[in-house]
């Protein structure tokens, strides 16, 4: 989830932290993981077992500012969400904000396909699906 300073997507509006929330079988815990530009910004949620979560989303400033979406990071924590660092940049130096970042249901291990390339500023609104294979990042345009 995110939250911020008013409703819209304005930088005096920010900033717009996420925060991740879980419930230890008594009490919701919530608990920050970093910020971002833009109130539309989402990623998706992996946890890989109880001392690997990941995010990955568009959590760092892209070439649309304060645009929805930016590049993408990939977020790590080792206790169950309470502390976050970043793992990795995914993307850098991008012609367009990446955005809408999903987490795929039944896709084969070795993929984790992590978005679409999309920009509002853009009069080529063209989205492109990335897969990440093995740390590398695949581009395909549809």
């Amino acid at each position: 989830m995110c939250n911020q300073q008013g409703p819209g997507p304005r930088p005096q509006q920010g900033p717009h932290t996420w925060h991740i929330a879980r419930f230890d079988g008594k009490n919701w815990q919530i608990f920050p993981v970093t910020t971002s530009d833009h109130n539309y910004d989402m990623g998706s949620l992996y946890i890989e077992s109880n001392t690997s979560w990941k995010i990955i989303g568009p959590t760092e400033p892209g070439p649309q500012a304060y645009g929805t979406g930016g590049e993408v990071a990939v977020w790590k924590s080792a206790d169950q969400g309470k502390t976050w660092q970043k793992e990795a940049d995914l993307t850098q130096n991008s012609a367009f904000n990446h955005s809408y970042i999903r987490r795929p249901q039944y896709a084969h291990p070795i993929f984790m396909p992590f978005g679409l390339m999309v920009t509002r500023a853009s009069p080529l609104l063209r989205p492109c699906i990335f897969l990440i294979k093995k740390e590398k990042c695949f581009g395909y345009r549809v």
